[in-house]
């Protein structure tokens, strides 16, 4: 039965619920009790704020949020389904997004006007660098400056830099995780000025490890398109 002079049938979410004071309640009228403001500006006790409310959600149950959400998904699900079995079911469908997620970021090149521990300059080899061009990346686990260091390498094995500390960490932590990343050079960076560095402007494309590989491959071969294209234009 509807507690009297209080709109029932609210959302739980449309209940302020916050302020508390004693008083008498606006609903049943006892008092003293412990009464909570809702939205029409009434305070009621607990009880008659339970019955505004309605009845609870089991918390073994999904909420209808996660349920719609595993409906967007395409899942036939009903709607008392379990936490647990929801928890199962994100789980599933993240292992099958992932065989078929593949995306690119930009990223900062480093130490591009420090020479190769072999004596080879790393501005000359930029030099010969160009948009679109795949690089490959490697952790040097025993790097003194930084554990974390990524160095990059043109596919004939000349290194032009390292990745940036932070985006070495991130790569890192992600190889744990089992992503695997390649770079792509979306820029060489010249200001024309005489005596400046040239810099790189590196895409780092990432996808994880179970993947198909000709998507994989797929996404680094049209990323590298773009970029020629788009050098050629300028």
């Amino acid at each position: 039965m509807p507690v009297s002079g209080i709109e029932t049938g609210k959302k739980k979410g449309e209940i302020m619920g916050k302020k508390k004071r004693k008083g008498t309640c606006g609903g049943c009228g006892n008092s003293p009790r412990v009464l909570t403001e809702i939205d029409s500006g009434q305070w009621v006790c607990v009880t008659c704020l339970r019955e505004i409310r309605g009845p609870q959600r089991p918390k073994h149950l999904a909420t209808p949020k996660q349920i719609t959400r595993l409906r967007n998904e395409g899942l036939n699900v009903p709607d008392d389904l379990p936490k647990t079995e929801y928890l199962r079911l994100c789980e599933k469908l993240e292992a099958i997004h992932r065989k078929t997620y593949v995306n690119h970021r930009s990223a900062n090149l480093a130490g591009v006007s420090h020479n190769n521990r072999d004596g080879t300059n790393r501005q000359k080899i930029i030099a010969r660098c160009s948009s679109g061009e795949i690089l490959a990346l490697k952790h040097e686990e025993n790097n003194p400056v930084d554990p974390n260091a990524i160095a990059v390498f043109r596919q004939n094995g000349e290194q032009v830099g390292y990745l940036s500390r932070e985006d070495s960490a991130d790569v890192h932590k992600n190889y744990k995780l089992g992503w695997q990343h390649i770079a792509v050079i979306n820029k060489i960076l010249d200001d024309g000025v005489r005596g400046h560095w040239l810099g790189v402007g590196l895409s780092l494309v990432y996808a994880h490890q179970t993947v198909d590989v000709t998507i994989f491959q797929k996404h680094v071969a049209d990323l590298s398109k773009k970029f020629r294209e788009a050098d050629r234009e300028r």
